[in-house]
């Protein structure tokens, strides 16, 4: 029935078999904690997963099971420290390797991440995480000529990945190739708007380039298309707001900016858009107090 994805009805005759006067093997207790992790249990699978492990007797599944689960509550270090436990065992686990450098990720240690999530992308070349989060892990390390080849792995297995699509153009763009991010950016604002991915970031990172290459026009459209998808991003909202002075939309640039410095009073970049604009818009006593504002954050 697991197999089958029944687990609510295995779940059942797992713990049936719990009733019974002998002591169940410690692969019920095992299956039952999958059964509860795949019903949104994440709690009751850990009690039965430590069961399984103070056994005493080495149980890898259990392992890899309990270092997923606790990834996925965000307790990176437990996750790292029981997948480092399995691969001390296991040296060829790709799916726990994905796990300790995922958990390494989190953890801030971006050469640790690169090297387990090298290692899971070698042994898993058809996993679309693996091959996205090490192409992650070389783009956080300026690192893009390898981040966009390892991105057009991820991109080979899924090509329908909003995400993938957006990295690489944002590699793309850092190799200066502006034009290929472009047509990488559109590729996921496509995808995006005919699927069920919901992102605004190929959205804001288009707009963002199109603003920097002068077309305010197209930078509002785009940005504004962001916001819908993420209502409560400053900086979206500044970039907008910029995008709006920049096409000579200065009140409706000047809402944007001040709901920003007002979501955010300590962003050094909100109060700094909304200074220019404010000197633009010949106010020059707020603007000088924006502007101030700005050097007193940039350089606390």
């Amino acid at each position: 029935m697991i197999q089958e994805g029944k687990f609510a009805d295995a779940k059942r005759i797992l713990e049936s078999m719990l009733r019974q006067p002998a002591r169940p093997p410690n692969d019920v207790y095992y299956h039952i904690a999958v059964c509860q992790a795949r019903l949104g249990e994440p709690e009751a699978a850990m009690r039965n997963l430590d069961l399984v492990l103070q056994s005493g007797r080495i149980h890898l599944p259990a392992l890899h099971l309990k270092a997923y689960l606790h990834f996925s509550q965000g307790d990176y270090e437990d996750a790292l420290r029981l997948a480092t436990a399995f691969l001390d065992i296991r040296p060829d686990g790709g799916e726990t390797w994905k796990i300790a450098g995922l958990a390494r990720f989190m953890l801030g240690d971006k050469p640790g991440a690169e090297r387990d999530l090298r290692t899971a992308a070698e042994e898993l070349p058809g996993d679309f995480d693996a091959q996205y989060y090490l192409g992650r892990v070389y783009f956080e390390q300026g690192k893009l000529a390898r981040a966009l080849e390892v991105l057009g792995r991820a991109i080979a297995v899924n090509p329908e990945s909003v995400k993938a699509h957006n990295h690489a153009g944002q590699a793309l763009e850092g190799l200066g190739r502006f034009d290929d991010a472009v047509s990488a950016y559109r590729t996921a604002i496509e995808i995006e708007r005919n699927g069920d991915q919901r992102s605004e970031w190929p959205y804001y990172n288009l707009g963002a380039l199109v603003l920097a290459e002068g077309n305010a026009t197209e930078a509002v459209d785009l940005l504004k298309e962001a916001l819908t998808r993420d209502r409560l991003s400053v900086q979206t909202k500044i970039k907008l707001g910029a995008a709006l002075s920049a096409a000579s939309r200065l009140d409706e640039a000047q809402a944007q900016l001040r709901e920003a410095v007002a979501a955010e009073p300590d962003n050094a970049d909100a109060h700094y858009q909304l200074g220019r604009l404010l000197m633009k818009m010949g106010e020059p006593k707020a603007g000088r107090h924006h502007l101030a504002e700005f050097e007193r954050l940039r350089d606390p």
